[in-house]
Parts: structure tokens; C-alpha cells; sequence
């Protein structure tokens, strides 16, 4: 479970969220008003940009800033390149060495077949990865953003079957059709 106690986020020039204190169960929706950006908010859960104000706790484990032994978090968005915090140098070199990941990367065959994949079949990919390196929360930032409506019944599909057991976050702007099947909570700030 993911804790607030007395959270507060900065924007770019002012504090988007004051005083949080809530407990946020392990499959949750947060949407975000339109002047608190994503990235800001994401990057403060996961500690690795400085709170304004308060602490944030995951299974009573405090998240310090830059600092937590099990990196607990995997985002997953459009931009994780921006998202190498995912990552440690120890795990990705253990999951390219079980995929044989020297001639993997070498060859350049990674990038050519990413790019061919649907947006949820990337989706997909990342949420594996996500899982294979022991992360206990998924956070998907804008998931549904630039899915079309065939996706968008692969996505559905994909939340209501696959991940179930599964801890995340779903951190979007709008509340979407497919979030109310997911019989979650849904937060708002």
C-alpha cells in the first residue's frame, strides 16, 4: 500500500497538491488536473524528485529522495527514455544476459522490432519487463493517450484480464470508459 503523510508537490512555479495524507490501495486511478503535470507528479512519488513538503511510504517503507534499496516503482509512458530510473545497471545486464541480449542489441534488432509493435503490444512489453525485474507497482502514466479505438479494446482486455493480480497506478488527465470496468479507486487532484 502506498502511503501520503502530509504531501506536498511543487509544479513548475507553484504547489499543485498541499497537505495529501491518504492511504492508496494497491490498484488505484489518479486523475490529474490540468495544472499539475505528470511528470512532476510522478517523478515525486517515486522519489526522484524532492517533495515540498511531507513523506510517502509504500508497505510502511519510507521513499527518500533518490534513495530506496528495492526500487519498488516501474513507469511506464510514452517517455521512458525520461524514465531510466527504472532501471539498475545490475538488473538490466542479468535480463539481457537470460535473453542472449549481446546479439540482441548488437544486431539492432530491439529497435526494429519496438517500432513495428501497436501501441499496447509496447504496452505490453513494458509491463513484462516491469515484471520480470521484480517491480511491486506498475505505474502507467497517459496509458490510453494515443490509443485508437482498437487498442483501446486490447487495453481494456489487457486491464481487466491480465493484470489483475498485479499492483498499479494509473495516472491520466480524463477519466476514460475503460477505467470505470476496472472497478478501482479513483482519486482526483
Amino acid at each position: 500500500m502506498l502511503q501520503f503523510e502530509n504531501v506536498s508537490i511543487k509544479g513548475k512555479n507553484n504547489i499543485v497538491i498541499k497537505d495529501l495524507t491518504c492511504n492508496i490501495p494497491n490498484q488505484s486511478i489518479f486523475l490529474l488536473k490540468n495544472e499539475i503535470k505528470s511528470k512532476h507528479f510522478v517523478t515525486s512519488i517515486v522519489g526522484k524528485r524532492s517533495l515540498e513538503n511531507g513523506k510517502i511510504y509504500i508497505d510502511d517503507h519510507f521513499i527518500k529522495d533518490n534513495q530506496i534499496d528495492n526500487f519498488p516503482f516501474f513507469v511506464i509512458s510514452e517517455d521512458i527514455g525520461d524514465y531510466w530510473i527504472n532501471y539498475k545497471l545490475i538488473e538490466l545486464t542479468k535480463l539481457f544476459a537470460k535473453y542472449n541480449g549481446k546479439d540482441f542489441v548488437r544486431n539492432n534488432s530491439f529497435s526494429k522490432y519496438f517500432s513495428a509493435l501497436s501501441p499496447v503490444q509496447k504496452l505490453k512489453y513494458f509491463i513484462d519487463l516491469g515484471k520480470s525485474i521484480n517491480r511491486k507497482i506498475l505505474i502507467l502514466e497517459n496509458p490510453v493517450e494515443s490509443l485508437d479505438y482498437d487498442d483501446m479494446e486490447e487495453f481494456c482486455d489487457l486491464m481487466l484480464n491480465d493484470l489483475t493480480k498485479n499492483n498499479f497506478i494509473i495516472i491520466d488527465r480524463k477519466m476514460n470508459e475503460v477505467y470505470k470496468n476496472l472497478k478501482v479507486p479513483v482519486y482526483h487532484f
